[in-house]
């Protein structure tokens, strides 16, 4: 019994954190590596965080933004926000973000450009 619990509550506390992100992003920039998170709206605004990895995964620097609109056209989904942030995914072939599957997209800020990202949603339906 005290094993089943414990399960339970890993299993719980992963979820839940998954639960909070709306779109979660990998990719290089540059010669680093780039985890973003997009999380879900709240009150209008959606927090992102985006995380640049040093040489062989030390010394991340965190930058945090604000996503203020997201708009959905012809299969894309573009998320707009403060300094200069735009992710652009591409949800073909699907026209809506669909559970499981891994998009493209592309990211521009005031300090860095990266194109081919790979993105998921983790909370879409299936």
């Amino acid at each position: 019994m005290k094993k089943l619990l414990t399960c339970l509550f890993v299993l719980g506390a992963l979820s839940a954190h998954a639960f909070v992100n709306e779109v979660e992003c990998d990719g290089n920039v540059g010669s680093s590596r780039m985890d973003l998170e997009v999380e879900r709206s709240f009150g209008g605004m959606r927090p992102a965080r985006m995380t640049v990895w040093g040489e062989r995964g030390s010394n991340p620097e965190i930058e945090n933004f604000v996503v203020r609109n997201v708009r959905s056209f012809a299969g894309r989904l573009e998320y707009s926000g403060d300094r200069g942030f735009s992710l652009e995914v591409d949800l073909w072939p699907d026209r809506a973000p669909a559970w499981g599957r891994i998009y493209r997209a592309n990211l521009r800020t005031r300090d860095f450009t990266s194109a081919g990202l790979s993105c998921r949603f983790p909370n879409a339906r299936p």
